[in-house]
């Protein structure tokens, strides 16, 4: 196999880089948050370690998070057919085989090494996600022995003197699949691989197994990290239902990326907390919130909409908006429904849903200007003034955000409009009494176990 150079530059790479990295961080993310930049080791080998949970989205959040251009690791099984696999190695992905590959794939792991380890000598940083596959859910999967592997072999051929770094990385997202969500990228302090070289020397396995351990804590304290992966969702529940509370009560101005994240970490850390503690508690607080999960499942709604209180002046006040946004709306919706239907041919049937943002991503990345352009071309039809023709196409894309806006303020406008009919009604009633009970639990448990 032709590895080829990863780390030529090519004039292509950049552009693609430009425009690919423009539509992340500017367009599809609502906001895209780096922090921590300052850990990542200059003039040193560096691997850097994300957990990984969103497909193809960890890879660009990688990618966009910095200036340095990155070479990455991925799964064999994608280079099997000739001109991916040239395509892949042509912006910077390498493969790495496993054994269902076959046997003659996994000995070409090998030389791929070899290159990896020349590529990080000359202080080019590489990729490798240590759990080796997305997970789809906050939790870390039992990381692999990559990149342990790869440090004390590098180590080892250059008489232990390379000095390299292991960067842990936390990639957060508010929502896994939803455009115009946000995206929380954090460089941790780097894991220097000097301070694992005498028990290596000593005890190859039980160094790479120490090493393992360590980037796994060190990653996880960058990462919604929920243990309990059979009552997950009570936890993802009550970091949506109790993040406002918590931020409030650490202090927080606000519910920006960086500051949801450290809510939602001492949510989870105190409800862990309760769990180990008080089993029994915990089981009557699971027990409510799957309640009350469901019934806001079934008005169709989030919690959003009984935190927020919805008055009729409000509701007016909302109506107008609507009216008043809705010629730009429609103009919006007519010059991009295509455009944002595409994706969702491919996605609805995808039995890995964690590929749905990666490809309305792609998808969009390369629909979205060609529609553009078809647009812009029939204009010539039906308008002979240049400025016009220049003016309509420049609209394009901030009416499709404006309209994709729209919705989803139409969409909450409907939500606070169920609420306000069904507030009377006994089942939301209910509901209300059980949020308020979840809350007195949460608060409690705060009392008991602190959150500093």
């Amino acid at each position: 196999m032709d590895l080829g150079n990863p780390t030529k530059n090519s004039f292509l790479y950049k552009v693609l880089h430009l425009y690919v990295g423009f539509l992340h961080n500017k367009i599809y993310y609502k906001r895209a948050i780096y922090t921590g930049a300052e850990n990542i080791p200059k003039n040193k080998p560096a691997i850097f370690a994300p957990n990984h949970q969103n497909s193809l989205m960890d890879p660009l959040a990688m990618l966009f998070s910095q200036n340095q251009e990155l070479v990455f690791l991925a799964r064999g099984d994608i280079f099997a057919k000739e001109k991916a696999s040239k395509a892949l190695i042509y912006f910077k992905i390498l493969p790495v085989f496993r054994i269902r590959d076959g046997k003659d794939k996994l000995m070409l792991n090998e030389i791929i090494f070899d290159k990896v380890i020349d590529i990080i000598k000359t202080f080019r940083a590489v990729v490798i996600f240590p759990e080796g596959h997305h997970t789809g859910r906050r939790k870390m999967d039992p990381l692999k022995k990559g990149i342990q592997r790869t440090v004390f072999i590098a180590e080892e051929r250059n008489g232990y003197n390379l000095d390299s770094k292991i960067i842990p990385i936390g990639i957060y997202y508010s929502n896994y699949k939803a455009p115009r969500s946000k995206v929380l990228l954090q460089y941790g302090k780097p894991i220097n691989v000097s301070d694992y070289l005498d028990l290596y020397k000593e005890h190859k396995n039980k160094a790479i197994i120490t090493l393992k351990k360590e980037m796994k804590t060190r990653i996880a304290e960058l990462m919604i990290q929920i243990e309990d992966g059979e009552r997950i969702e009570t936890y993802e529940t009550l970091r949506a239902l109790f993040d406002t509370e918590m931020a409030r009560k650490l202090g927080l101005p606000d519910l920006e990326p960086l500051n949801k994240f450290k809510a939602d970490k001492k949510t989870i850390a105190v409800t862990e907390k309760l769990s180990a503690n008080f089993p029994e508690e915990f089981d009557k607080l699971h027990t409510d919130v799957t309640e009350y999960q469901k019934g806001i499942d079934k008005f169709r709604m989030k919690d959003w909409v009984l935190e927020k209180k919805t008055t009729p002046a409000i509701l007016a006040l909302h109506s107008i908006i609507l009216m008043l946004g809705f010629p730009v709306f429609l103009f919006g919706f007519l010059t991009n429904i295509i455009q944002y239907r595409l994706p969702r041919l491919v996605t609805k049937n995808l039995k890995d849903k964690q590929f749905t943002s990666s490809i309305n991503f792609a998808i969009s990345a390369f629909s979205f200007p060609i529609f553009y352009l078809i647009q812009f071309g029939i204009t010539f039809f039906f308008c002979d003034l240049w400025y016009i023709r220049l003016a309509f196409l420049l609209s394009l894309l901030p009416a499709g955000m404006l309209a994709f806006g729209y919705h989803r303020f139409f969409v909450k406008f409907t939500a606070r409009l169920r609420f306000v009919a069904n507030q009377k009604n006994p089942e939301m009633q209910k509901l209300m009494a059980l949020r308020a009970k979840i809350f007195t639990k949460m608060n409690e448990a705060v009392e008991k176990f602190g959150i500093k």
